[in-house]
């Protein structure tokens, strides 16, 4: 669990710029419209809107896991929304973490198409 907010620290940038913050990549910076708090009010942990945010992200899940620190069958599970071992299946729900730092990677992503436009 303290990968993930480590992570989260990488991520999540809190450098001012005119009332602007940004999430850093390697070798540029990406700038966003909107500060990027956590608040665990908006948690929808729903495979759905995971869905929604990889496809936002534009990368493969292999990808994506690598960057928010979880393995590539967490977010095969996370997708799926249940996992079956041997023969029991466990309903698999995305932590509020994985959930924010995806929307952390959306927001980069949204932001770099912008730039790039």
């Amino acid at each position: 669990m303290a990968r993930r907010f480590v992570l989260l620290y990488f991520i999540y940038t809190a450098t001012p710029r005119t009332y602007s913050r940004t999430l850093s990549r390697h070798k540029h910076r990406i700038f966003l419209e909107a500060p990027m708090t956590p608040n665990a009010e908006f948690y929808k942990p729903t495979p759905e809107y995971a869905d929604k945010l990889i496809s936002q992200i534009g990368q493969t899940p292999s990808w994506i896991a690598k960057r928010i620190g979880v393995t590539d069958k967490r977010i095969r599970y996370i997708l799926d929304g249940e996992r079956t071992v041997k023969g029991e299946t466990t309903p698999i729900k995305m932590t509020y973490t994985e959930q924010f730092a995806l929307e952390c990677l959306a927001a980069a992503a949204k932001a770099s198409k912008k730039q790039s436009s």
